[in-house]
C-alpha cells in the first residue's frame, strides 16, 4: 500500500513539473527545437546537338528586407544544409534539405516578426520570418539558369508550439513547389587546318602504303577543364612519291573548341619510326584569334613555329624514304639464296658410267670364271 501511494506521488509530481516548464515556456516565448524541410527540384531542358554534361547548382535563401538590412539564415537562427543540386543522375532531380531552427533566436531582437497586440491581454500569438529562394547564376557555358523566385516562409505559432516552412509564389497566398529549370544550348563544332605531307626518294625504292600523322603538341589554353570534350584527328595515308593533301580536324562542343583554340596551338608530325623514313621535324604554331568566316567560324592562321614571317597557305611536312633494291635481294629486301637444282644431264650420266662399269665387272668376272 505505502508503495502504491510512492508511485502515485511521483507520477503526481512529474505532471506538476512538466506544466510548470511548458507554462515557463509559454511566458517566456522559447521555441522548441524543430527540424524542418526544405524541397527543391532541378529540371534540365536540352536545345542543342551536344548531351547536357552533369553539373551541380547552387541556391540560396536571401533575406526579404530591404536593402542594408539583409542578413543570412544563420543571423535568426536558421541553419540549413548548404543548398546544392547535383545532375548526375538526370535531367529532373528532387532533393530535400534538413533545417533546423535554433528556438534562442526566434523573437523580434533577432528580427523575427511576431503578430499580436503584443499587451498582457493579446500577447504576440506567432512569429515570422520570410526569404526569397533563387538560383546562383554561376556562368556556366552553354546554361541558361532559372530567374524563378521563390518565397520561404518560416513561422512558429506560441499557442500550437509548432514551427513550420511553407513555399509560396512572391507576394501571394498561393503555395508553390520549388522548381526550377535551366536549358543548356550547345552545339558540336568543328574547325580545320591544311596541311600537305610531302614525300621523297633517298633511294632507287618506292615506299608502300604509309600512314601519318599529326600532334597537338602544345594549347595556349592551359586550362584542360575548359576544353574535356574536344579531341583532333590528322591522318593522311601515302603511297610512293608524290604530295598529299590533309586536314588537321579539331572537334567538340561549340564553346569547348573555342575555349582549345582560343590561345593558339602548335603541330608537328609524329616519329612513327617505320623503318627506311626520315621523318619531318617541321613545327608550327596555329591562331585563331584574327579572322572568322560569314559565319563567325574561326580561321586559321599559320606561321612557322617560334619564327616571325609571313602567314602560310598550309602547314607542310617533308619525308624521304630510302631503301634500295638489288638483284640480290627480293621485294622485301631479303637477300636471296641459291637455290638447290637437279641438273638431269649429269644424273644420267653417272648413271650410265655406273652401268657402265657394273656390265664390265660382270663381263670379266665370267672371263676368269
Amino acid at each position: 500500500m505505502k508503495r502504491g501511494r510512492k508511485t502515485l506521488f511521483a507520477l503526481l509530481l512529474a505532471l506538476v513539473m512538466t506544466l510548470g516548464l511548458a507554462a515557463t515556456a509559454w511566458a517566456t516565448g522559447v521555441v522548441p527545437t524543430d527540424t524542418l524541410e526544405l524541397t527543391i527540384t532541378k529540371i534540365v531542358e536540352q536545345t542543342g546537338d551536344v548531351t547536357p554534361p552533369a553539373e551541380t547548382f547552387t541556391f540560396v535563401l536571401e533575406d526579404w528586407v530591404k536593402e542594408g538590412e539583409k542578413h543570412d539564415p544563420a543571423y535568426y537562427g536558421i541553419t540549413l544544409e548548404k543548398l546544392e543540386i547535383s545532375t548526375a543522375t538526370g535531367n529532373e532531380i528532387t532533393k530535400t534539405f534538413a533545417v533546423q531552427i535554433d528556438p534562442e533566436k526566434v523573437n523580434a531582437e533577432n528580427g523575427w516578426q511576431g503578430y499580436g497586440n503584443n499587451t498582457p491581454s493579446a500577447p504576440i500569438r506567432w512569429y515570422s520570418k520570410s526569404f526569397l529562394l533563387k538560383e546562383v547564376d554561376d556562368g556556366k557555358a552553354g546554361w541558361q539558369y532559372s530567374t524563378k523566385e521563390y518565397e520561404v516562409v518560416f513561422t512558429y505559432d506560441l499557442e500550437g508550439q509548432d514551427m513550420e516552412l511553407e513555399v509560396y509564389k512572391p507576394g501571394t497566398d498561393a503555395r508553390e513547389p520549388a522548381e526550377f529549370t535551366n536549358i543548356y544550348t550547345e552545339n558540336l563544332a568543328t574547325v580545320e587546318v591544311p596541311f600537305t605531307k610531302t614525300v621523297k626518294l633517298g633511294g632507287n625504292r618506292a615506299p608502300g602504303k604509309t600512314d601519318f600523322t599529326l600532334d597537338i603538341f602544345k594549347v595556349g589554353n592551359g586550362n584542360k577543364g575548359e576544353y574535356k570534350d574536344v579531341t583532333y584527328t590528322a591522318v593522311v595515308t601515302t603511297k610512293g612519291a608524290g604530295d598529299y593533301d590533309g586536314k588537321l580536324i579539331i572537334s567538340g562542343p561549340e564553346e569547348q573548341v573555342r575555349q582549345y583554340i582560343s590561345e593558339g596551338i602548335s603541330v608537328c608530325e609524329v616519329d612513327g619510326g617505320a623503318r627506311g623514313w626520315t621523318y619531318s621535324t617541321a613545327k608550327w604554331y596555329i591562331d585563331f584569334s584574327s579572322r572568322e568566316d560569314q559565319d563567325g567560324k574561326p580561321l586559321p592562321t599559320i606561321h612557322p613555329y617560334d619564327v616571325q614571317g609571313a602567314p602560310v597557305d598550309k602547314m607542310t611536312f617533308e619525308n624521304i624514304y630510302t631503301r634500295n633494291t638489288s638483284s640480290h635481294t627480293t621485294t622485301d629486301e631479303k637477300p636471296i639464296s641459291s637455290p638447290k637444282t637437279f641438273d638431269a644431264g649429269v644424273a644420267l650420266y653417272g648413271v650410265s658410267a655406273l652401268l657402265s662399269l657394273t656390265g664390265t665387272a660382270l663381263v670379266i668376272k665370267r672371263k676368269n670364271g
